[in-house]
Parts: structure tokens; sequence; C-alpha cells
């Protein structure tokens, strides 16, 4: 059950980071244009080093597998997919247009 749940997180974080910057693509400038106080510090090398490493700790659950260690990575990751899915969804509802990584979000993050 446990390498059930934990080895599709990988493919949910590289599915999610497509959809945000290759296909629709889109996310820095939505980020940018909804968030112009912070716009200087959204970067594409930034937000690529942060999904590179975003990425390779999605493997740390596998790694560990059903050990106390590996439960908490796979908890404590699924805990920020949840937040990512949250931030997309609000942001959308507010800004009232669509976020780059929402429909991966709210079908592949939150189930």
């Amino acid at each position: 059950m446990y390498y059930l749940m934990a080895s599709p997180l990988p493919l949910a974080i590289i599915a999610h980071i497509i959809e945000e910057f290759v296909f629709p693509g889109g996310f820095i400038q939505w980020y940018r244009d909804n968030r112009p106080d912070i716009a200087s510090g959204i970067t594409k090398s930034r937000l690529t080093i942060v999904n590179l490493i975003f990425i390779v700790l999605s493997f740390m659950p596998l790694l560990l597998g059903p050990s106390t260690q590996g439960l908490s990575w796979l908890l404590a990751l699924s805990s920020i997919t949840a937040v990512n899915a949250l931030f997309h969804i609000v942001g959308s509802a507010r800004t009232k247009t669509y976020s780059p990584g929402e429909v991966t979000a709210m079908f592949i993050y939150l189930p």
C-alpha cells in the first residue's frame, strides 16, 4: 500500500511542472502579473531550481521505503503539493483567470 501511494508522487509533480511551464505554460507571467510586488524575484532560474529540488526530493519516500522516515517524507511532500494546489485554486478564483498548473493541482495533486 505504501508504494502504491509513494510511486505516483514524482509523476504528479512532473506533470504539474509541465502544465506550468510547457503545455500550456505561462505560469511565470501569470504569477508576475498577479504579484507585482514580488515580480522581480520571480525568475525562470529560481523556479527551475526550486522545481528540480522538488522533483529530486519526491523520490525520497521511494528510496526510504515504508519506514518512519519514508512515511514522514511522503506526508511532508504530500502536504506541500496540497498547499500548492490551494495556491493555484485560490489564485485563479481571486484573479478570475486560469492559473497554469491549476488542472493538475485539482485533478492530480488533491486526490
